[in-house]
């Protein structure tokens, strides 16, 4: 009964972080709901006092008002849990966090609606894996229900290692990037300088590799062809610059020195 329980879809639900005044309030209503036969009886001794209704009278009373004050409390105990405190954005904001991966780089941008993933760290072993140990977890805590995009600036094992598990943690991700073979995904593609796109007035334009950077050789390096990616808006500006070398460092000076500057 559990197995089949646990398949159901919306088995398991993910509500993300429960911000600190949630978290006091129902730790307020679960020591008044186990002192709840103290309070009623308080409560009832006032009124009995006031009252001076019979013995039988205030059992009853007693009985119906602490019921009635447990459910109420009950019902009120879950409501951290069942609203969102998750603090959106303004048209044109956006938020990243740069996440400790150790070895590699993932980094989380998140706009009004949409969310992006930009590397996945590594996966050391089958047992410790940056994007189910690290990036799933972020993603979770910020109630991230779908993830549009997963970038992979290259194939180096620090920056694609933990691909697969976001992949099959969110299987209708756009992944966009190099090397992006051999990942099981529906949907790929390979970054492209000049690829470029719009979310809730963040703009996002990719601006390395170009098409002759593809060709790995011995003098152009896995590095210089990483995914270059600007993000920017009326807020500020982000520049992804995967691994590249001089080389390409260069070449987006003589090509982009414009669109480089960023916050």
């Amino acid at each position: 009964l559990l197995s089949y329980l646990s398949d159901l879809p919306y088995a398991l639900w993910v509500r993300g972080d429960v911000d600190i005044l949630s978290l006091l309030a129902a730790t307020v209503i679960m020591l008044l709901l186990y002192y709840a036969r103290d309070v009623c009886s308080y409560f009832m001794s006032k009124v009995s006092c006031l009252s001076g209704v019979s013995k039988a009278t205030e059992n009853r009373m007693f009985g119906c008002f602490r019921l009635l004050l447990s459910l109420l409390l009950l019902s009120l105990i879950f409501q951290p849990l069942l609203f969102g405190n998750h603090q959106g954005f303004n048209q044109a904001e956006y938020q990243l966090s740069v996440l400790d991966v150790g070895q590699g780089s993932a980094a989380v941008l998140l706009t009004k609606n949409h969310a992006l993933v930009f590397d996945a760290g590594a996966k050391f072993s089958d047992r410790l894996n940056a994007g189910s140990g690290v990036v799933i977890p972020y993603l979770r805590t910020q109630n991230i229900r779908q993830l549009d995009h997963l970038i992979i600036s290259h194939g180096d094992a620090d920056h694609i290692g933990g691909a697969q598990a976001i992949i099959d943690e969110y299987p209708q991700v756009r992944v966009i990037g190099q090397d992006v073979e051999k990942l099981v995904a529906e949907h790929k593609q390979v970054c492209i300088a000049g690829m470029k796109w719009q979310w809730d007035g963040v703009d996002f334009e990719f601006l390395s590799p170009n098409p002759r950077q593809l060709t790995i050789s011995a003098s152009n390096a896995r590095n210089n062809h990483s995914c270059v990616l600007k993000v920017s808006s009326i807020y500020g500006s982000i520049l992804f610059t995967g691994d590249i070398e001089k080389k390409t460092e260069k070449q987006l000076l003589r090509n982009h020195r414009q669109q480089l500057a960023a916050d």
